[in-house]
């Protein structure tokens, strides 16, 4: 049995020494490091985001990638880099059915100052016409 109780003892004293090398107790070295996340409403006209130069922000918006509906950026802008690749993740309070709503993320990157709207398109591949929009105005300092 003490074997065992070393290996536990060992185990503790490994992970322990991670999360301090990772800056895990630190609230603050993480916040620092985590993207802003957004939720725009279409039903309540634009989103507004405040980014400086080389920050980022995230956009989360409700998908149903099972119907073949995703959302698609409209224009790109130059001053702000889009995530080319959207990624459908489940969100992580409810439990996601087959063929179920998920969360599309988009990240947007702020490379130089200017004024921008970004529109998404809540669509299928091979539609032109959506079933609704998402504005956002971004300004970049």
């Amino acid at each position: 049995m003490v074997p065992a109780r070393r290996i536990h003892v060992r185990l503790a004293i490994f992970a322990f020494a991670v999360c301090l090398n990772a800056n895990f107790f630190d609230a603050s070295a993480n916040a620092q490091t985590r993207p802003d996340v957004i939720q725009p409403d279409p039903d309540r006209g634009p989103a507004r985001v405040f980014l400086s130069v080389g920050s980022d922000v995230i956009v989360r918006l409700p998908a149903n990638p099972g119907t073949g509906y995703m959302w698609f950026p409209r224009n790109l802008p130059r001053n702000i880099l889009i995530n080319p690749a959207g990624v459908v993740r489940s969100p992580p309070s409810q439990s996601p059915a087959v063929g179920g709503w998920e969360e599309q993320l988009f990240e947007l990157k702020a490379t130089s100052a200017g004024v921008t709207s970004i529109f998404f398109d809540y669509r299928r591949a091979y539609s032109d016409s959506p079933e609704k929009s998402v504005q956002i105005d971004v300004t970049a300092q």
